[in-house]
C-alpha cells in the first residue's frame, strides 16, 4: 500500500526544461517494475501543430536512457495537423498502447519496450480510423484480455476493438 501521508515533491523534468516547445500531459501509467510513462502532446515554439510525446522514468524519476531518445519518444505522424496522445495502457508483455489522434483521424499504435513502434501492429505499428466526414479521437483505452478503445468521430461514440 502506497503511504499518503508522506509529503509530495515536484520539480522540473529536465526532458521538457529546455523552453523550445508547450507541453501537455495527458496519461500516467506506471509498469509493475516501477517505471513511469507519461504520454501527451508537446506544441514546440516551430511548429504550426501539435506532435505526440512518450516519455519514461525510472522509479527515482530520472528519464529511463533505454527508452526512446534519452528517455522520450516524440512522434510527428501528420505534419499538417495536430498530433497527440490522450491515453496509455500496458500489456502484460510490457508493450505500451497509446490512443488519440492525427490530424482528423482517431489513432491507436503499439510501442516495444524500448519505445519503438511495434510492427506486428497493423503492419506499421499504429492504425487510424478516419471518418467520412468531420474527424474522429480516441479518448481512453482497456487493456485485458482485449485491448479496447472509446473516443468520437463526428460527434457520435467511436469504440475500437485492437
Amino acid at each position: 500500500m502506497t503511504d499518503l501521508s508522506a509529503p509530495l515533491s515536484a520539480g522540473v523534468d529536465p526532458l521538457f526544461e529546455d523552453g523550445s516547445a508547450l507541453f501537455t500531459p495527458r496519461a500516467i501509467a506506471v509498469q509493475s517494475d516501477g517505471k513511469i510513462l507519461v504520454a501527451g502532446y508537446e506544441e514546440p515554439a516551430s511548429a504550426t501543430s501539435t506532435v505526440m510525446f512518450l516519455s519514461r522514468y525510472e522509479a527515482d524519476g530520472t528519464p529511463d536512457s533505454s527508452f526512446g531518445s534519452g528517455g522520450k519518444v516524440v512522434w510527428d505522424l501528420d505534419t499538417a495537423g495536430p498530433d497527440q496522445i490522450n491515453d496509455i495502457g500496458l500489456v502484460t508483455d510490457g508493450r505500451i498502447v497509446a490512443v488519440g489522434k492525427s490530424g482528423s483521424s482517431a489513432l491507436a499504435a503499439l510501442f516495444l519496450t524500448n519505445g519503438t513502434l511495434d510492427t506486428t501492429f497493423s503492419t506499421d505499428g499504429y492504425h487510424l480510423v478516419t471518418p467520412a466526414s468531420g474527424s474522429a479521437e480516441f479518448h481512453g483505452v482497456s487493456v485485458g484480455q482485449r485491448i479496447r478503445a472509446v473516443g468520437t468521430s463526428a460527434g457520435d461514440l467511436l469504440v475500437g476493438d485492437l
